[in-house]
């Protein structure tokens, strides 16, 4: 993932650029560390005589800290307290307290992910002034800005295929409107071996809409333009389906639909 600057974006933003920096900018960014992958903890159960097994993982979430030197313009009378107090604004940034971490490829946005300030502990009496940023991170990725629409007109209704330009795993939101009567609906991952199965029948016209990402996870359906939750018909043994970085294939158990709509947002493990 190319970028050239940084912008948190609180009750001010805060510009940190990588590439064409000048002496004039009021922050120079010195470090930034917790771009990369965050640590995962992998859950491994010991057994007697035959190693380890393995029973998931999980990782943490990003923790990204930042060592901002601030460099006040004195023919305004400028001082470093005073861009110290408008990084101390990220503290309490407005109604939400939550900071965007943007990345930018020559103004572009590129990817964001969003948290709390956790610590801003400034150098007071080092030669050079500088403020260290903490930001704790609702998650572990980075997700891209440009989320994608499939081609519905290239889209298989038996297997339909996705491809997933991230690095990590993400949810995705498909709407679908049924043109014959079925008696439940269920689509497949590529081996079968998981799967979204909804115990319900659905009638000509009638939509269907799953939502598996992380923060919206929600299936409801929409019948004589009134919508209703349908998680009730989820089977207990289904799982919340996601795409993996590359090529998805899966598998539907009815054909008897018309695609309406298949989105997601890629996410990246680190730039």
């Amino acid at each position: 993932m190319k970028f050239t600057s940084i912008n948190l974006v609180g009750l001010t933003t805060i510009e940190l650029p990588i590439i064409g920096a000048s002496m004039s900018d009021p922050y120079i960014l010195k470090t930034a560390d917790g771009l990369g992958p965050p640590v995962v903890d992998v859950s491994i159960s010991n057994t007697l005589f035959q190693g380890g097994i393995f029973q998931g993982s999980r990782p943490q979430n990003r923790e990204i800290t930042m060592l901002v030197k601030t460099n006040p313009n004195y023919s305004i009378n400028q001082t470093s307290e005073d861009l110290r107090t408008e990084l101390y604004g990220l503290l309490t940034p407005g109604l939400s307290e939550e900071i965007i971490f943007e990345l930018r490829n020559d103004g572009v946005l590129v990817a964001t992910t969003s948290g709390y300030i956790k610590r801003i502990e400034p150098s007071l009496f080092s030669k050079e002034p500088q403020v260290q940023i903490v930001l704790s991170c609702l998650g572990p990725y980075f997700t891209n800005m440009d989320g994608i629409n499939q081609d519905l007109g290239t889209l298989s209704k038996s297997d339909p295929i996705i491809e997933n330009v991230g690095t990590a795993s993400s949810g995705f939101y498909i709407k679908l409107t049924f043109t014959s009567p079925v008696s439940s609906w269920t689509i497949y991952n590529e081996d079968q071996s998981k799967k979204m199965l909804l115990e319900k029948s659905f009638i000509t016209g009638e939509s269907l809409i799953i939502d598996t990402r992380s923060r919206y996870r929600r299936i409801y359906n929409i019948k004589s333009g009134t919508t209703y939750t349908m998680l009730y018909a989820l089977s207990s043994d289904s799982d919340w389906l996601k795409l993996h970085g590359g090529v998805n294939t899966f598998s539907t158990s009815s054909q008897n639909f018309n695609w309406d709509q298949v989105y997601f947002r890629p996410q990246y493990w680190g730039v």
